[in-house]
């Protein structure tokens, strides 16, 4: 089924709301193989989604990051500031038959204040997370960042 990419945030709390602008971007360049999501925040019900996927991208801000990162959730670093966090979310998925990759994109930002727009620094960088998103080659073994598609 492909790779579901989930853009998390809430876009009436500046940046916090680049996890779905970093969506939209990929909307724009209709990717083949990626099911394109947004959610306020990591939910139960997303588990539902996942089984039948070969992996799922959380993509998240993070006003501690230095730069985009792309990286195995469950591997070092944080896992955001949510009360849900998305290894719990997985956990649940897989109970339920999802037996792909999961992996975290940290969006770098440096307000999530609300009714601010995204700052200058989170639309770059969310351009920097699309690329990055799109360079990716996914598959059931599993992903190699950095390689072409």
């Amino acid at each position: 089924m492909g790779t579901l990419v989930v853009g998390i945030g809430n876009a009436v709390r500046g940046d916090d709301g680049v996890g779905p602008f970093v969506i939209d971007l990929l909307r724009a360049a209709r990717p083949e193989g990626m099911e394109l999501r947004t959610a306020f925040t990591f939910l139960p019900e997303l588990a539902d989604e996942l089984p039948g996927h070969d992996a799922v991208v959380f993509v998240d801000a993070d006003v501690l990051a230095g730069e985009v990162m792309l990286r195995p959730l469950g591997t070092q670093g944080r896992e955001g500031f949510h009360r849900f966090a998305p290894a719990r979310l997985v956990a649940m998925a897989r109970t339920l038959g999802f037996e792909g990759q999961a992996w975290i994109c940290s969006v770098p930002v440096s307000s999530m204040e609300a009714g601010d727009a995204l700052s200058h620094q989170a639309v770059l960088a969310a351009g920097r997370a699309a690329a990055v998103l799109l360079a990716v080659k996914w598959g059931r073994e599993r992903a190699e960042p950095g390689a072409e598609s």
